[in-house]
């Protein structure tokens, strides 16, 4: 996960702040923008679940849950799609 973020509540809600600004035209468009995956991906979200043994934070299904509807807030849609990667790509016990 990025140094800019110690606390993924925080990290989501500040994801969700970035992406609510385009959410309602990316639904629209029925598209997502690329700018939100770029995000997920700088701000080492999509590893929330991976182990930390493979890199990533080894963040517990309870807490994954709590981050995905704070970044639900800002875009339903792009929670959605980062649900699906941290579920395939998710722990070892999952």
């Amino acid at each position: 996960m990025s140094d800019e973020y110690l606390d993924p509540i925080e990290m989501a809600e500040a994801l969700a702040a970035e992406m609510a600004e385009r959410a309602d035209e990316a639904d629209l468009a029925g598209a997502m923008p690329p700018e939100d995956l770029q995000l997920l991906r700088d701000s080492g979200y999509l590893t929330l679940t991976i182990p930390e043994e493979f890199g990533g934070s080894g963040m517990s299904l309870e807490d994954t849950v709590a981050t995905q509807l704070k970044l639900a807030q800002g875009s339903t849609s792009t929670a959605l799609i980062a649900a699906m990667q941290l579920h395939v790509f998710g722990n070892e016990s999952e």
